[in-house]
């Protein structure tokens, strides 16, 4: 019986291994098939985003195309997270899950269906989507989708608009504006000049129209009385000479009234004869310049008047055969894509008041122009813009800088030229020059042209044959002012200053651009680089008020605004009487209806705003509301379409080619930035995007950069275009940006046609909007102002979604296990989240990597549950009630990222979510300096994060903090460090562990003192929040040679002095402080700061607290020679809050350059 029970063990244990064996095994082939279709499917994914990359919407117009590069699209969308989740699959494997599955005596132990394993998920899903990289592959090869009849317009197609094409459309459009209305194609045929004139027409969506347009002005009675002889030619391919020439003649002889001629008088010797007399010629289809060569050889210029129309496809051709220089305008808008322009020699004639000097006889002599455009021309909003301005090309003229520049740039209808205008006519009539200039450059650049309409502008006896040679001597021997309005490109700008600029020592040149990378270039230095941002909030609404007081009480025509009369559009200036005379707006309605029309869809831009209050202004007081909340939900629609925003048309244009010029990463961040509000008061931190877009996978990690470096160059580059307003905040670099609520809405608002070309899909939830499709897409953002519709929202597909930001209020349906590849969970400063959201979260979203909830109050444990979620690695609970990181947080080793401390009292909380709160806000205040309520306690554990190199605060007054200081030490990989609770009994021992952080480059400090620490070769930024400090505390930190940034934030210094000081080093002298080039000093009792000579040269931004000070002075700032800002932050009334801005001004004012100073 013994041995039977022995066999039968035997046999049981034997079975039982086999089938070990045979678990472990088959768990190696899924994995070997995981590795192999990984490496298939992740080529076809990069050939997927090849082929995204050079489809847009412009090369491929064919809608079977279009569907394919939809399916491909959302193809490559489900291939990219399928690589994302194997990629990210445990390294263990998970055998005895297999094991459990297959022993049926295990079954009885079941209570539950059998688990599936993420490796066999992994395998059914990416045999799936082999499948449908099949079926994709086969349905191209079955509708010939790719080839040139598919990706390639035919000859039936409209041509492609590249970004040449929309930049012409936008100069000719402009042009048009300019003009105040459309040419007249009849009008130019029948211009007085004597010379023959070429004029060329060319659509930007093909050649739709053309023809039509051109024969209305061909059969025109007054055109047919003046040009007995007319023809239309319709061109061959190839050119046959004599084929054109007797059809020339035929069209020559039947038009002029000579009947009909026999063959053989249809020659060249016909030709000839009648050339001598003024005729028309239509050339239609004119395909190539060998072309139009051969055919001008019969059509000679006699001076008779003659006159030739080119119809072509190709745009260069159009620009050439004209002759060089020439202008463009629009002739005839068919739809928003497709314009019909008009191209003829430029006419240099001096018939533009504007440019004329006073003596010229008809002309508005210089100094009435000033005084009438300073008495009309208010800058509303912008005082502060014009007296900055006005004083850098002061002080840039009398500096005698080499050349003299200023650049003035920002996005399109900002308001540049109209505040430069200003600054130009104060200079007219305080005579700061003796001439002065005013040129619009043409695009393409032409410098001939420019110098010859700079002359005339200048000096009117000119002639129109003087030129460069003459400018130039003007610009060296004269004090000159000139105003480069539209410069595009550098290239333009480095032919203009080689040619004219270059060598001048008395003149100042002021350049307005778009593009940022072209006013630096064009500057001398940084400091003459003038940004002009988009208006806040209260002026546009201060300059809404002032157009509808204006308008009302205006007798004839409004005076008034940022901008004159004649800087307004032609419509507005024209505009009844009754323009706003309907009731005035009141204050209710200002605030409840124009205001979030302006803060969150005008962008702070003039032009918008005046077009929006001539909207409105007729509207009956009791619709106005009605048309305000129809604003707010199809704002862009009602622009785009409705004829009364004409004005804005220009805008749109640039916006559209502006967009498609960029880069496809550019178009990437563009396009993620409007997840975010556009209110004014939003600003997205420089932090909050480089953490996303890392956990989003927009940053690749090279050999030279890391992800962090390649992000924060990414930002850089976004934070550099013209549609995004930068915030500096209390620190020297870019703190964080801010889109433009316009050009948001332009993006936002793109049809789905387009967007299938985008390379990210957006979807934002504002108001009462309503999806238009079930899909939400890739990224989500719920705007405060969306009705919480949990019907509509759980009807929604998540399948795709992978960043879920919410604004306002928090709804608990707005997670659930449907957003299974949700990557980003963005919840800062929502309300009414709270502990039991936090559980919900870390159960149903597995696969975030970034987790904010910053500034949400109701927060103050972080669940064990957190430790699920094994690919966090960004988590950002500063402003929040926790005090402490649990054990389980320690599980997360893919960690980088973590910021935590405490909420704030309601106003500093206000203040820090600004990105123009002042440094202040960031003090200790209320809070203790020890520090004991500025971090949070870490559980054991920490030490396994070796992934992690942003940590803080943590606090070092909690209970075991020697085993904190002791794993701290172990994080060799740490970047960004904070600690509070610095005391005398841990000091030694945090000094000590902080020394082996070698990779350290900021480091923030909050306690009792300064501890000793040993120096820190990558340091560049220190913050320290301490109760006490004493000079020889201000000298350790000297050992720290690469500090670039320190911030000192301190209730009392010993002897109520601080010295700035170079040191004797043997015969030569030494600058402790030489690298810093931010420095912050805020203290709460008496203080003097001293700078000596040769101290600090290279320190940049000085900020100074002395708000709760009862005494504060500052001296030797005349020292610090590359200071450029100086910040103060005061008390709200008092003797010191008026002496010490006084104080420093008089210290500012000794500098050549004078420093800006803020005194708030």
């Amino acid at each position: 019986m013994a041995d039977l029970a022995i066999g039968f063990s035997k046999t049981v244990v034997e079975g039982l291994a086999n089938k070990v064996q045979e678990a472990i095994k088959e768990e190696a082939e899924q994995w070997q098939i995981v590795e192999r279709d990984l490496v298939f499917i992740t080529g076809e994914f990069e050939m997927m985003q090849s082929f995204l990359d050079v489809a847009d919407e412009e090369r491929i117009r064919n809608n079977v195309v279009r569907t394919w590069v939809r399916q491909v699209r959302d193809l490559s969308y489900d291939v990219e997270d399928c690589i994302e989740f194997v990629v990210h699959l445990e390294a263990k494997q998970s055998w005895w899950l297999r094991l459990w599955n297959m022993v049926p005596s295990c079954n009885c132990c079941k209570t539950t269906e059998p688990q599936q394993r993420p490796i066999d998920q992994a395998v059914a899903e990416i045999k799936q989507l082999k499948a449908r990289v099949e079926d994709v592959s086969q349905r191209n090869m079955r509708y010939s989708l790719i080839s040139d009849s598919g990706s390639k317009p035919s000859a039936q197609s409209r041509s492609p608009v590249n970004v040449a094409a929309v930049d012409m459309v936008v100069e000719a459009r402009e042009a048009a504006s300019r003009n105040r209305g459309l040419v007249d194609l009849t009008k130019l045929i029948n211009d007085d000049a004597t010379e023959l004139l070429v004029i060329s027409l060319w659509g930007s969506g093909g050649d739709l129209g053309i023809t039509s347009i051109i024969k209305d002005a061909y059969e025109e009675k007054e055109v047919c009385d003046t040009f007995k002889f007319r023809a239309w030619m319709k061109l061959v391919h190839p050119f046959n000479p004599q084929k054109f020439i007797r059809t020339l003649a035929a069209q020559f002889y039947t038009n002029s009234g000579q009947g009909y001629a026999s063959p053989g008088d249809l020659g060249e010797e016909f030709v000839q004869r009648n050339n001598a007399k003024k005729y028309l010629v239509v050339l239609e289809d004119l395909c190539s310049m060998a072309e139009w060569h051969a055919v001008k050889t019969y059509l000679p210029d006699l001076r008779k008047g003659s006159r030739i129309v080119v119809s072509t496809r190709q745009l260069e051709i159009a620009r050439l055969c004209t002759g060089r220089p020439y202008q463009v305008s629009e002739l005839r808008k068919f739809s928003h894509d497709h314009s019909v322009c008009v191209f003829y020699k430029e006419q240099i004639s001096p018939e533009d008041p504007k440019e004329f000097q006073e003596g010229e006889e008809g002309a508005l002599p210089l100094d009435e122009k000033a005084e009438e455009w300073l008495t009309n021309c208010l800058p509303v909003g912008r005082e502060w813009e014009v007296d900055k301005l006005s004083s850098l090309i002061t002080s840039r003229h009398s500096s005698n800088k080499k050349p003299p520049v200023v650049s003035v740039w920002g996005v399109a209808g900002v308001g540049k030229s109209t505040l430069v205008q200003t600054v130009y006519y104060r200079c007219v009539k305080k005579k700061e020059f003796e001439f002065y200039g005013w040129v619009d450059v043409s695009h393409p650049f032409k410098l001939l042209s420019f110098s010859r309409n700079m002359l005339l502008c200048m000096w009117p006896k000119s002639t129109q044959a003087a030129g460069i040679e003459e400018c130039r001597n003007l610009l060296r021997n004269h004090k000159c002012l000139v105003v480069v309005d539209g410069l595009r490109s550098k290239e333009d700008w480095d032919m203009l200053n080689a040619k004219l600029i270059r060598g001048t020592s008395k003149s100042c040149i002021v350049v307005i651009t778009a593009e940022e990378c072209v006013a630096t270039h064009c500057a001398v230095t940084k400091n003459s680089v003038f940004h002009v941002n988009g208006m806040e909030v209260e002026a546009a609404l201060e300059l809404f008020r002032k157009v509808q007081e204006n308008t009302i009480n205006a007798s004839s025509r409004p005076s008034f605004l940022f901008g004159s009369y004649n800087s307004l559009p032609y419509y507005l200036c024209h505009t009844p009487e009754e323009l706003l005379r309907n009731q005035c707006y009141t204050n209710s309605y200002i605030k409840n209806q124009v205001k979030p029309l302006l803060s969150s869809k005008c962008g702070g831009l003039p032009s918008v705003l005046i077009s929006l209050c001539s909207y409105l202004g007729p509207r009956l007081k009791d619709k106005r509301e009605h048309e305000c909340k129809r604003l707010l939900a199809s704002f862009m629609y009602e622009v785009e379409t409705n004829q009364e925003f004409g004005s804005l048309r220009g805008l749109l244009a640039w916006m559209n080619s502006y967009f498609h010029a960029c880069s496809r990463s550019l178009k990437l961040c563009i396009l993620y930035a409007s997840i975010f509000s556009a209110e004014n008061s939003v600003i997205i931190r420089r932090r909050r995007l480089v953490r996303r877009w890392i956990a989003e996978g927009y940053s690749k990690g090279t050999d030279s950069n890391t992800m962090v470096d390649y992000a924060e160059e990414l930002f850089e580059n976004f934070a550099a275009l013209s549609m995004i307003s930068r915030s500096t905040g209390d620190r020297a670099t870019v703190s964080g940006c801010h889109v433009n609520g316009f050009f948001r809405e332009y993006i936002i608002s793109r049809p789905m046609e387009a967007k299938i070309f985008f390379p990210l899909e957006v979807s934002v939830f504002e108001g009462n909007s309503v999806p238009t499709t079930e899909r939400v897409g890739q990224h989500l953002a719920i705007g405060n102002s969306w009705e919480r519709d949990k019907t509509v929202f759980d009807s929604l597909d998540f399948s795709r979604l992978r960043s879920l930001t919410v604004y306002g209020k928090w709804e608990s349906f707005f997670i659930s296990d449907r957003m299974r590849v949700l990557r980003i969970l963005d919840l800062e400063n929502a309300p009414d989240v709270t502990n039991q959201t936090l559980k919900e979260i870390s159960k149903l979203l597995l696969r975030l990597k970034f987790l904010s909830i910053r500034g949400c109050s109701g927060i103050s444990v972080l669940p064990d549950s957190m430790g699920g979620l094994r690919q966090l690695q960004t988590l950002d609970i500063r402003h929040t009630n926790v005090r402490t990181l649990p054990q389980s947080i320690m599980k997360l080793e893919k960690m980088q990222y973590i910021r935590a401390g405490p909420v704030k009292d309601n106003a500093l909380t206000q203040s820090c979510r600004s990105s123009i709160c002042s440094f202040a806000s960031c003090f200790v205040g209320s809070q203790t300096y020890n520090g004991t309520d500025a971090g949070v306690k870490v559980a054991a554990g920490i030490e396994k994060m070796k992934t992690l190199h942003t940590l803080g605060v943590v606090n070092l007054c909690s209970v075991g903090w020697e085993g904190t200081i002791r794993e701290l030490s172990k994080l060799t990989q740490l970047r960004k460090l904070g600690v509070s609770g610095i005391s005398n009994k841990n000091t030694r021992q945090f000094s000590a562990a902080i020394g082996g952080c070698t990779h350290l480059e900021s480091l923030s400090l909050r306690g009792e003192h300064l501890p000793g620490i040993t120096p820190l070769s990558n340091l560049i930024k220190m913050t320290l929040e301490i109760r006490r400090l004493t000079q020889s505390n201000l000298e350790r930190l000297e050992n720290h040679k690469r500090l670039q940034t320190l911030r000192i934030r301190v209730e009392e210094v010993e002897k109520g002095k601080l010295q700035f000081f170079v040191k004797p080093i043997g015969i030569s002298l030494e600058d402790p402080f030489g690298e810093i080039k931010v420095l912050e000093i805020a203290c709460r009792s008496e203080l003097k700061v001293q700078f000596t000579e040769n101290v600090m040269e290279k320190l940049e931004l000085l900020k100074v607290d002395y708000s709760h000070a009862p005494s504060f002075k500052i001296s030797g700032l005349q020292y610090l020679v590359s200071l450029k800002r100086v910040l103060l932050e005061g008390p709200h009334e008092g003797t010191l809050k008026q002496e010490l801005p006084v104080a420093v001004r008089n210290q500012l004012d000794k500098f050549t350059e004078k420093p800006i100073l803020d005194s708030r």
